[in-house]
Formats: C-alpha cells, sequence, structure tokens
C-alpha cells in the first residue's frame, strides 16, 4: 500500500496528541503524593463524624468495627444518618451501640419527604455541636492516625475545607482491577486540577470541614435532589467564595474503600458520574470530560482510517506508543498510592477505556442514572 504525504501528516498529529496526553499525564503523576510525611504529635480535637447510609447492610459492620477500635475520645461523636433504609442496617447499629454503650454514637432519620446523602449531610451538620466535621462513607475503612493527620494538614494550611485521600481495594477480577487504576488515576486528576488553581473534583468520602462554613455557604443549596456531587459542588461553592480550600497530597491521610464487583454497577455509576457534572456552574469536570471523548475520537479514528487503507505498521504504533505511554504514569501514580496491579491488568485497561469513556459519554443522554431505587432529575 502506498504512503502518501497526507498519511505522513495524519501519523505526525496524531503522535503530538499522543505526546501532549503522555505530558500532561506525566505531570499528574510528578505532582501525586508528594508528600510523605507522618505527624506524630495529635491535638485531641472535638469533631463530629457524619456518616449518610442507606441499605448498607454489607459495609456497616466494617465501619463500626474500625470505630470501635479508636481509643474512647469523649470529644469524638458519631452521627449516622439514615437515609430510609430497607435492610437490616438500622438492627445492625443498634445492636453495635447496645453492645458498645462508651462510644459516643447516634442515629438520625431523615423524615418522610427528604431524602438522598445531601440532605442527610444537611441534617448531620445541623445536629453537630463541634466546629469541625468530617464526613464520611459507610463502605470505607477509617484510620485513626489518617484522620490526625488530615486534621492537623488542614489546621496548618487554614482551610475550612478539605480533602483526604483514597486507596481502592478488591479481589482480582479485571472489573475490579479496572476501577482500581481508573479511580486512582481520577484521584491524582484531581489534586493536580487543585494545584494548578483549578479545582474540580475531591472524594466526599475523606471530607473534613468547618460547620459554620458549612452552614455560611449553602453547598448544596440548589442540587440537592442530584445523584452524586457532594464533593464537586461543595468544592465549586469554597472556590468561588474564598478559597478555603485544601487537597491533601499525603497518602497517610487515606482511607479505604472496595469497588465495585459488577459491571453493571459500574455502569450505573459512571452514568451518575457523568451526569452530575451538568449541574456545575463553572462545567470545568464536564470540559475535561468532553476534551478527553475528543481525544479519543481522534485517536481511535486514526488507528482505524489507517487500518482501511491497510497500513497496519501505522496502526500497530500509534497503539503501542499509547499503551506503552499509559502502563508508564499508570505504574507511577498506583505506586505512589501503594496499590499493586498487574501490568496485564494495565494494558488491558489502557485498551478498553476508550471504548468505555465513550459509550458512557453517549449513553449517559438517553438513560437516566440510579441508585438503589432512585433516579436521577430530569436536566
Amino acid at each position: 500500500m502506498k504512503i502518501t504525504p497526507e498519511d505522513i501528516t495524519v501519523l505526525i498529529i496524531a503522535i503530538i496528541l499522543i505526546s501532549i496526553y503522555l505530558n500532561h499525564w506525566l505531570k499528574v503523576s510528578q505532582r501525586f503524593y508528594t508528600d510523605r510525611s507522618i505527624i506524630e504529635e495529635y491535638k485531641d480535637i472535638p469533631i463530629t463524624f457524619l456518616c449518610p447510609f442507606k441499605d448498607e447492610q454489607d459495609n456497616i459492620l466494617n465501619l463500626l468495627k474500625c470505630i470501635k477500635s479508636i481509643p474512647n475520645k469523649p470529644q469524638w461523636k458519631w452521627i449516622l444518618i439514615n437515609d430510609h433504609s430497607t435492610d437490616n442496617t438500622m438492627e445492625i447499629i443498634k445492636q453495635f451501640q447496645g453492645n458498645n454503650p462508651k462510644i459516643n454514637l447516634s442515629i438520625l432519620n431523615l423524615p418522610n419527604g427528604v431524602f438522598g446523602k445531601k440532605s442527610a449531610i444537611d441534617a448531620g451538620v445541623l445536629s453537630a455541636n463541634t466546629e469541625w466535621i468530617y464526613c464520611i462513607d459507610a463502605d470505607v475503612t477509617i484510620i485513626e492516625s489518617n484522620i490526625h493527620q488530615l486534621m492537623n494538614e488542614t489546621i496548618k494550611s487554614s482551610a475550612k475545607l478539605a480533602f483526604g485521600g483514597i486507596q481502592y481495594t478488591g479481589g482480582s477480577s479485571f472489573c475490579e482491577s479496572y476501577q482500581i487504576i481508573e479511580n486512582t488515576a481520577l484521584l491524582a486528576l484531581g489534586r493536580y486540577h487543585f494545584f494548578n488553581n483549578r479545582p474540580s473534583m475531591g472524594n466526599a468520602a475523606n471530607m473534613l470541614f468547618q460547620k459554620d462554613y458549612y452552614i455560611a455557604l449553602k453547598p448544596f443549596q440548589g442540587n440537592s435532589n442530584v445523584l452524586g456531587g457532594d464533593d464537586i459542588f461543595f468544592i465549586e461553592k469554597s472556590w468561588n467564595s474564598d478559597k478555603k480550600l485544601y487537597f491533601s497530597n499525603n497518602p497517610n491521610t487515606a482511607f479505604k474503600t472496595k469497588v465495585l464487583t459488577k459491571w453493571r454497577d459500574l455502569f450505573q455509576q459512571r452514568i451518575r458520574w457523568a451526569q452530575k457534572t451538568k449541574y456545575q456552574s463553572t462545567k470545568k469536570t464536564q470540559k475535561s470530560q468532553i476534551l478527553l471523548v475528543i481525544f479519543f475520537l481522534i485517536y481511535w479514528g486514526t488507528i482505524i482510517h489507517f487500518m482501511v487503507k491497510g497500513l497496519y505498521a501505522f496502526s500497530l504504533f500509534l497503539l503501542l506508543l499509547k499503551t506503552i505511554s499509559d502502563q508508564y504514569f499508570l505504574h507511577r501514580i498506583l505506586s505512589r498510592s501503594y496499590q499493586k496491579i498487574h501490568f496485564i491488568s494495565i494494558i488491558q485497561a489502557s485498551l478498553i477505556q476508550p471504548f468505555f469513556i465513550l459509550f458512557i459519554g453517549i449513553t449517559q443522554f438517553f438513560i437516566r442514572g440510579s441508585w438503589k431505587g432512585r433516579s436521577a432529575p430530569v436536566h
């Protein structure tokens, strides 16, 4: 097959795009978890921990065991907010309360007609009587030293809202490995955006803030019915107000959480993630998603173009160039987060991710996201 000047031009453009893509992610990996300090001297600061939950019988016992493992701290209060659970979560919590009366733990039930995690956080904040509030999810494994680490880092930075890290755990299936890879990369990307003064996303499973700050900002006003987005809306309100925002870049602030085990659940999660960004006033996250989709469209369009013309060597070169690039920077990101993923899984994720992202990007316009029987609002 004859190679034309147009083919060479297309190849050069593709190489330039991949180089830009690699350079961007190299910068992300270089800035990720660069702080490894460990604060040994803890300050006993009163904290109220809020944990909204709905139908978490498979996860809540692990969280309760974590709470029990922390030496009794009368200045630490735990409020678990029940978002109309229909399983045995409440029974598990009540039994734990009865067996551990010294732990300052209470249950708050959302009233009829009030639903959702954001409403649960609102209710928990109003019930709290401490200056600092720590938001967690029912499926995290918390570590006392990491709580102190984030608390001290936040006070030192003079911030009023802070996000700790997350370490994703799971089994050996590709579905789980894929999530560990992609979620950790998103975690690194969120920190990179913050360091470049354009914060977009954090993780509400490890979120610390001042009560008065939350009440003043009203971060979920106007978006309380949106599925998810607790982090992006709070971040946006904070950044637009006074920029009293902090992202810990230290793995010693991270909590552990398990990834999903089924592709069906992952699909629904990603649909929710894609749809919630429509409600950001700045559209920062949505713009990043669109740019990534455009890159993948051009990338795979170029590969297909060369395959149709019989220039298989060009297609293979572009495929290998991106795959090797992904292997390099993803290994850096994963190792800094103490994640051990086989290089074969990284290669598989590199090949599948573009199609998965394109699929989510298209289907989000035709399917409403859902979570535990609740549907996302029509936008």
